[in-house]
Parts: C-alpha cells; sequence; structure tokens
C-alpha cells in the first residue's frame, strides 16, 4: 500500500491515473482492521499497489468525492471514480471486490 497525499492524488487523477484508493483515518479502529485485510490481499494477489489516503488531511477531497465514511475502497478508471464501497468484511470479499470492481464500470 502506498501512502498519497491529497495534492499527489489529484495529479495522478489529473493524468488520468487507473487504480484503487483506500481512505482512511489513523483514528479509526476498524480502518486499522480493514487495512490489515487489505495487506493479507495485496500479498495474495497479483494486483497494483493500492493507494492510501488519510482522509483527516483531505476534507475537501472527501466532499467532493462524496466519501461518507471511512474505511472506503474507491475504483478509479481514467482519473473517473467508478466503483466505491465501505464494506470490509473478509479477506475474500475484499479479493472478489479487487477482481470484479476493476470489471464493473458502472459500479456506483
Amino acid at each position: 500500500m502506498n501512502d498519497v497525499t491529497v495534492e499527489q492524488l489529484a495529479s495522478q487523477l489529473q493524468d488520468g491515473w487507473t487504480g484503487w484508493l483506500y481512505a482512511s483515518s489513523p483514528f479509526c479502529g476498524t480502518c486499522q482492521l480493514a487495512e490489515q485485510m487489505l495487506q493479507i490481499v495485496e500479498q495474495l494477489e497479483d494486483i497494483e499497489a493500492i493507494s492510501k489516503l488519510n482522509i483527516q488531511l483531505a476534507p475537501q477531497f472527501a466532499q467532493s468525492n462524496q466519501i461518507e465514511s471511512v474505511p472506503a475502497m474507491i475504483y478509479y478508471k481514467d482519473g473517473r471514480l467508478q466503483n466505491r464501497t465501505y464494506r470490509f468484511d473478509s479477506v475474500v470479499d475484499l479479493q472478489r471486490l479487487l477482481k470484479e470492481g476493476t470489471r464493473d464500470v458502472n459500479g456506483l
């Protein structure tokens, strides 16, 4: 998982970035558990690194992208939001999400 600042993320999105963003807060216990599950998924699957954003440092980004709560997984394709979820039930569910979410361009 790669930590990104809101400025770095904005630049990537402007350049047409495709990938997963994990939005979390360092004060959120559920976020810490979700991050552990994501690290397991990254080790099991051959996926590109997930970008991680501290939402506490990006309130305007959260508002403009309608991030309702954390933890959140957001898939961007060509710089456009395609899929978003707030469910982190299990490692298996996250594996499925990362595989299927990249195929579902109308996930919202």
